[in-house]
């Protein structure tokens, strides 16, 4: 189970998104259903499964992570998994998905700064940059990127760093950065995207 759950990892961090749900739903199957290390498997898992387009899957698989959690009695456990099902809901683009996450990331945020979390804390912003972002307000949704990216950075979560780059890009678009600072900013992602075909095209794109 763990060696299938690091080849996954490693798969999504290097964009194999479909062998990344493969192995670990493999490394999930292997698992006692209600313990803590199916639990971390799943919330790789659910995000796999967003990312390939199956997100009532993802749903599913997610909401059952929080019960499990909850019964766990783990807390930051159970805060991962709530805003992990929250950034799948956001995928929705429902009205409902976007009022649920600004609650979700707030209590997420005390716990993760308790436990001194830094790639929960980077999930959690980015989370919290759905509300803005649903109303349409850029600097708001950059401000909480910006947080976002500090978090990654600390933890040294690339992957997070690349997701926090994909949404970033657009608030620097659409919002009120000043054109000549957005395209700096954009030029130095390029740069750091030298190995990301994908956020290399959307930055460029951009």
């Amino acid at each position: 189970a763990d060696r299938l759950a690091s080849s996954g990892r490693r798969a999504q961090d290097r964009g194999d998104t479909p062998a990344g749900a493969n192995l670990l739903e493999r490394a999930a199957s292997l698992l006692t259903p209600e313990s803590t290390a199916h639990v971390e498997v799943t919330l790789d898992l659910g995000r796999a499964l967003e990312l390939t387009g199956e997100l009532a899957r993802a749903d599913d698989v997610l909401a059952a992570a929080i019960a499990t959690a909850v019964k766990l009695g783990d807390r930051r456990l159970e805060a991962l998994a709530r805003v992990e099902h929250a950034l799948v809901r956001g995928a929705h683009l429902t009205e409902a998905a976007f009022e649920e996450a600004e609650p979700v990331a707030a209590d997420a945020i005390r716990v993760f700064e308790k436990a001194g979390d830094e790639r929960g804390l980077a999930r959690a912003w980015r989370l919290r940059s759905y509300s803005p972002w649903a109303a349409c307000q850029w600097g708001a949704m950059a401000e909480a990127l910006e947080q976002a990216l500090v978090h990654a950075r600390r933890a040294g979560a690339e992957a997070e760093e690349r997701d926090v780059h994909n949404f970033l890009v657009v608030a620097l678009y659409f919002g009120p950065t000043p054109v000549e600072e957005a395209l700096r900013r954009l030029e130095a992602m390029r740069r750091g995207a030298a190995s990301d075909r994908v956020l290399e095209a959307i930055i460029l794109n951009t």
